[in-house]
């Protein structure tokens, strides 16, 4: 199951829909929303398919303001990407496709459609119960430990786990 990641040949966001042209390939996403904003110039949205199926797109913008190689970044979070779809590890949001628009030497996109979750993160489902006993506490803190031994295993190292 591997994620080749796709280079797109023409700006992906126009407006309310993620177009993404490949060589072979156009899928069209319908953006419902954005649900999320990263400090590293990220954002995410809920989309809708062409199935009128559920996705999250994060968007990583990658350039001289966030980078001073932005294409040897670029690589590195592409291939990070790969590993995890490659692997798709129980504990962890199963990646669908991955795409590219190399917009020039210091300006690169990568935009990752993932499996959306309706009752969100860690993190919203902490906050809306408020109250958690120990047995949910524990097993929470038994995948999470699980999903980043089995990282580091493979020489991952995830710089992206919040939960407040």
């Amino acid at each position: 199951m591997e994620c080749a990641t796709k280079t797109l040949l023409q700006k992906p966001r126009d407006g309310k829909t993620f177009t993404f042209v490949t060589a072979d390939n156009q899928e069209v996403y319908t953006i419902v929303k954005r649900i999320g904003k990263g400090k590293s110039r990220a954002k995410v949205y809920l989309c809708l398919n062409e199935n009128k199926e559920r996705v999250a797109i994060k968007t990583i913008k990658i350039d001289k303001q966030n980078s001073d190689d932005p294409t040897n970044r670029c690589n590195l979070i592409i291939e990070g990407l790969e590993l995890v779809h490659d692997h798709a590890l129980e504990y962890v949001v199963k990646i669908l496709v991955c795409y590219h628009y190399p917009k020039g030497k210091d300006k690169q996109l990568v935009c990752t459609v993932m499996n959306y979750y309706e009752h969100g993160d860690l993190h919203d489902y902490l906050k809306a119960k408020q109250m958690t006993s120990e047995d949910t506490v524990t097993n929470i803190m038994k995948q999470l430990a699980f999903s980043l031994s089995t990282l580091h295993y493979m020489d991952i190292l995830h710089r992206d786990i919040k939960v407040c």
